[in-house]
């Protein structure tokens, strides 16, 4: 399992186009993808409406678990993905 942070920089924070752009990524990887955000948690294999649930915004950081047989390159893709986009 791989783990990494992200501190969010888009001034208008998570929104639909950056989440889909998160879950597209996941799917792309047989790893599984977990973001946790303060208390709560959401599988980015899984649908965009548990993470635009999570209420993020500009300055938070969050956190990424990743987990699998691709979970290197799901990682870098990820983190790629999330600086282009959020």
């Amino acid at each position: 399992m791989l783990e990494f942070t992200y501190t969010v920089k888009d001034p208008v924070g998570m929104h639909a186009r950056p989440a889909g752009a998160l879950i597209s990524t996941a799917k792309e990887f047989k790893s599984e993808f977990t973001l946790f955000h303060k208390d709560k948690s959401v599988s980015l294999n899984g649908n965009i409406f548990g993470l635009l649930a999570l209420n993020i915004h500009c300055g938070d950081e969050l956190k990424f678990t990743v987990s699998g047989a691709d979970e290197k390159d799901a990682a870098t893709a990820m983190q790629k993905t999330l600086a282009e986009r959020l």
